[in-house]
């Protein structure tokens, strides 16, 4: 019988606690969940694999979410990109 493709997905989001609880969350739906600390560690994991989706977090230190974006577009146009922040506004 032939298995099915997990989708592979990947976390950047610089929060540790909010990195595991995505990954765990995930990992239960049956994704195969790679993630990453910062910006730099996600662009190299880009470089390295190809992903169904890209969950990051919009600012973090260094290279930010934005910088991700661009990269994934670059790198892996078909890859679908969700953009998260902690960062509410007051409008």
């Amino acid at each position: 019988m032939k298995q099915k493709k997990r989708e592979k997905i990947l976390i950047v989001e610089d929060e540790k606690s909010m990195n595991e609880i995505l990954r765990i969350l995930l990992e239960s739906e049956g994704y195969d969940v790679t993630s990453a600390l910062n910006g730099n560690e996600g662009i190299g994991c880009l470089k390295r694999d190809i992903f169904d989706l890209v969950i990051t977090d919009i600012k973090m230190p260094g290279t930010d979410g934005f910088t991700v974006l661009k990269t994934t577009r670059e790198i892996s146009p078909d890859t679908l990109v969700i953009m998260i922040t902690a960062f509410g506004t007051t409008e």
